[in-house]
């Protein structure tokens, strides 16, 4: 059975991991896969010894959104789901999203069960749509003034506002 769940977590884009949040408040990992390596760019025994090797490389908004999360869902022993971005060694930025599953254990400590999945391409399409979005709004309300423009000076100044305002230009 064991090897037949390495085979299945091999085929996984992304890292399944198991890691330990004690009493003491203290993160251990557990297991994570061979994942890892395309991910995070570091071995999953590198990350064992030492597991600053997966938080340094978090942004330091990211890694405060992400302790918080944790240490919520740790205290209330729920499940949780959170974004972040971390740089890799060879300097790569990925968004990573994060999906964890809690089990209290005997000694109050909480093992969480997950899996990480590069995000990347997801988040830039999102950030596209989103410029797009105000693209859009910025024309209609344009094509608006062009109709309702008492003078060409109002249309210019108004048409300058609303590409500030809608369209993200400075």
């Amino acid at each position: 059975m064991g090897q037949c769940l390495d085979k299945i977590i091999q085929t996984i884009n992304g890292v399944v991991y198991q890691f330990r949040v004690g009493v003491d408040g203290e993160w251990r990992f557990l297991y994570l896969s061979e994942g890892l390596r395309a991910l995070y760019e570091c071995s999953p025994e590198a990350a064992y010894a030492d597991i600053s090797l997966m938080t340094d490389c978090l942004f330091a908004e990211d890694y405060a959104v992400l302790r918080q999360t944790v240490e919520r869902a740790t205290k209330d022993v729920v499940s949780f789901a959170v974004d972040f971005r971390i740089r890799t060694p060879s300097g790569v930025v990925k968004w990573i999203r994060c999906h964890s599953q809690p089990e209290s254990q005997m000694d109050g400590a909480v093992l969480w069960s997950g899996l990480l999945v590069d995000v990347s391409g997801s988040k830039a399409t999102e950030r596209h749509l989103l410029r797009l979005q105000k693209m859009y709004a910025a024309m209609t309300e344009a094509s608006r003034l062009i109709f309702s423009a008492g003078s060409v000076e109002h249309l210019f100044n108004e048409i300058c506002r609303v590409a500030v305002e809608l369209g993200g230009m400075k």
